[in-house]
């Protein structure tokens, strides 16, 4: 085993040079507790182990880090690292793996953090590591490589690696089927500058009808200010959303977006991470999901993408209206969003009213609705599926209404589309009031779907809470869990949305759970099977 100096919380290797990246290791709470020692691996573009190492914790803790360089100051050569916690005893207790590459002339970070999923991570092996409790490639996007691709790390990190755009664990037997949808998760990217989430976007061949696509992550920025993170998503170059959210302790809020892709043609779709000037900007646990409308579909969307200064004085002002009579009756699934800033002064206040005066969501209290947290640029993403009637028309109108004295927002759209085309659907929406004070999850809404032939099955989640101080929420599909974690101190709210694909024979049941000190609470459940 090789062993190198310390200095300070820094495992180095070699010496500073610029084109680089420097590798943070952290943990869930009880994960660093229990952590004695951290032990690390790095493979090179050869597979040859460049660092072997166990460093102990008891007096400098999480975070440490290490930085890596490529040989000769080759940005074209790629990396595997391999992280362990071990207890006391000695024994294995978690596993977090990321391989990539450099950037020529810039230094990189990258933050890698031992959670709780796939048994704290052990269940993964090789080239492989956990998000949303899947065993996924490790492969960080944004640099010119993507780690050694054959045998691993040594030893019993040795295996094989899901099929690329897959998840592992979902639930079907591997090569037995050919999911419809399309699906694309990054762990984590940490960046100085504007730069793709993605290692290139994912290209959509809507030529045999419209598609949607759903994006979810945690953005968070470093140093944790307002404003200081942000993720926005491009459809064929053009911003479609924008937004980020700061926290108490940088773990930054939700972010979510969604667009509809036009029949007729090919499209790209790209997650960017924007940081501010002097912060660095991470997106964490990016899930991106496509898939096509059935054949029969009746689709309406409505937008406004311009940037608006709305006035305290002007009370509720309306973002964007979907005004339609449907094709069709039955179930259509909602969803409305838009980005907005809140002021010191005062949080904005976001809600979809329909036709019958009906409001989403329905939080009581002060301020009503939906909160955000002062100064940053926030998404807030709404979804329900309503029943309509063939024929009498159908309106949906986004609102917002500012605090004081005014705040920015743009990017509102409002996109409904019949379920009736899909060859299943269902849905839990608890909307009532509710409260609960709990450091665990508690669960809010949850659908299964019973066993039977393999199907697609397109996940949409979300949960309104409002809360002051620690509040977070845990939305779950089959094995897949994403948990966001909210510090801000004071009273505010924030709509944490969730969506995933997943191929299964067997039960599916996708779930919305919150946690913290939770004053109202509200969630939505949809789980849609492609035809």
């Amino acid at each position: 085993m090789t062993r190198i100096a310390a200095c300070a919380v820094w495992l180095c290797l070699g010496c500073s040079s610029e084109t680089r990246v420097d590798v943070f290791f952290e943990a869930d709470p009880a994960l660093a507790g229990a952590a004695s020692s951290i032990e690390v691996r790095v493979v090179d573009t050869e597979g040859d182990t460049v660092l072997d190492t166990v460093e102990p914790l008891a007096e400098r803790g999480l975070p440490v880090a290490i930085r890596l360089e490529p040989a000769d100051g080759d940005a074209t050569r790629s990396f595997l690292v391999v992280a362990h916690l071990r207890d006391a005893g000695g024994d294995r207790i978690a596993r977090v793996a990321a391989g990539g590459g450099y950037v020529a002339g810039e230094a990189r970070q990258l933050r890698l953090r031992f959670a709780a999923g796939c048994a704290a991570g052990l269940d993964c092996a090789g080239a492989t590591t956990c998000v949303m409790d899947a065993c996924v490639d490790a492969c960080v996007a944004g640099t010119s490589a993507c780690g050694p691709r054959d045998g691993g790390a040594p030893g019993e990190d040795a295996g094989v690696e899901p099929p690329d755009g897959g998840d592992a664990g979902a639930g079907t037997d591997a090569g037995a089927h050919e999911p419809a949808y399309l699906q694309r998760t990054v762990a984590t990217v940490t960046t100085d500058r504007a730069m793709s989430a993605l290692s290139e976007p994912l290209t959509v061949d809507a030529s045999g009808g419209p598609w949607v696509v759903l994006a979810s992550a945690q953005v968070s920025s470093s140093p944790s200010i307002a404003g200081g993170g942000r993720a926005r998503l491009l459809v064929d170059g053009a911003e479609v959303a924008i937004g980020g959210a700061s926290s108490a302790d940088g773990s930054g809020g939700p972010w979510g977006a969604f667009a509809l892709l036009s029949s007729g043609a090919s499209h790209t779709v790209d997650v960017e991470v924007l940081p501010s000037a002097g912060t660095n900007a991470t997106v964490a646990e990016l899930r991106i999901v496509a898939f096509p409308l059935p054949a029969a579909h009746d689709v309406q969307l409505e937008e406004a993408l311009d940037n608006r200064l709305i006035a305290q004085s002007a009370g509720w002002v309306t973002m964007a209206e979907l005004t339609f009579t449907p094709a069709r009756g039955g179930r259509y699934l909602v969803l409305a969003g838009l980005s907005a800033t809140p002021t010191p002064a005062g949080p904005v206040q976001v809600r979809l009213e329909d036709d019958s005066g009906g409001q989403w969501p329905v939080a009581e209290g002060t301020p009503p609705h939906l909160a955000g947290v002062a100064g940053d640029r926030e998404t807030f993403l709404l979804m329900r599926a309503p029943m309509l009637g063939v024929g009498a028309p159908a309106r949906f109108t986004l609102q917002l209404s500012a605090g004081n004295p005014n705040s920015m927002a743009s990017h509102a759209r409002v996109l409904a589309f019949a379920l009736d085309g899909f060859a299943d659907s269902r849905h839990d929406e608890v909307l009532g009031a509710d409260a609960t004070s709990s450091p665990e999850p508690v669960p809010v809404a949850s659908v299964t779907a019973p066993a039977g032939p393999v199907r697609d099955w397109i996940a949409l989640s979300a949960i309104t809470l409002r809360a002051d101080g620690l509040r977070g929420a845990a939305l779950r599909v089959g094995g897949l869990e994403r948990r966001y974690r909210h510090d801000q101190p004071g009273v505010g709210a924030a709509a944490y949305p969730f969506f995933a694909a997943v191929s299964s024979a067997d039960p599916v049941t996708a779930s919305a759970a919150a946690f913290g000190d939770v004053t109202h609470r509200e969630a939505v459940v949809h789980l849609l099977a492609l035809p």
